[in-house]
């Protein structure tokens, strides 16, 4: 494959990284709502935030891990096996870190997991692990080139591009494949 496609299919890739961090905004990232007045049963007023709906009831996330659900990201499914575009050498996650999401597109995979190690330690673990397993055009990505300001791993193995995109509580990955 030319290098123009692979720099193609990074673009829509990078694209759809984008999106999925655009969907997983937390509540700190949004702004406040002015408090409104309220008057209760009894006739008096007063204040209420109408962002604090008051004490929510215990959720059952089922099988979603606890440290995801810390994280904001309780949302499945979250199975491996959905990553479909991942190459069969590719390997198992790192200690510490929780798949919390899996997507798909026609284009490509996404895995989104938490991690409580750092994003070196993450990659520390990638970089070798990939290496020996024969991945090519293996690349650091700083987050100012990627309009991000997330970091990123990118590279080929077994027929597929892939990312490894950096995020406030973990890592992407993602896959597309070349042909």
């Amino acid at each position: 494959m030319s290098r123009r496609s692979q720099t193609m299919i990074k673009g829509a890739v990078i694209g759809l990284i984008l999106l999925t961090a655009a969907c997983a905004t937390t509540a700190e990232n949004n702004e406040t709502a002015s408090p409104t007045e309220v008057v209760s049963a009894d006739g008096a007023a007063g204040t209420k935030d109408r962002d604090d709906p008051g004490p929510m009831p215990e959720e059952d996330y089922g099988d979603v891990p606890s440290e995801c659900v810390a994280a904001g990201i309780p949302s499945a499914p979250s199975d491996w096996a959905n990553v479909e575009r991942a190459p069969e050498a590719w390997p198992d996650a790192p200690a510490g870190a929780h798949l919390c999401i899996t997507s798909s597109t026609t284009d490509a995979n996404i895995a989104t997991f938490v991690s409580s190690e750092a994003w070196e330690d993450t990659l520390g673990y990638y970089e070798p692990s990939l290496a020996e397993r024969g991945a090519s055009d293996l690349a650091r990505v700083r987050g100012e080139d990627t309009g991000t300001g997330y970091e990123q791993l990118e590279g080929t193995l077994d027929g597929a591009v892939f990312l490894i995109r950096e995020s406030d509580s973990g890592f992407s990955l993602v896959f597309a494949s070349t042909q």
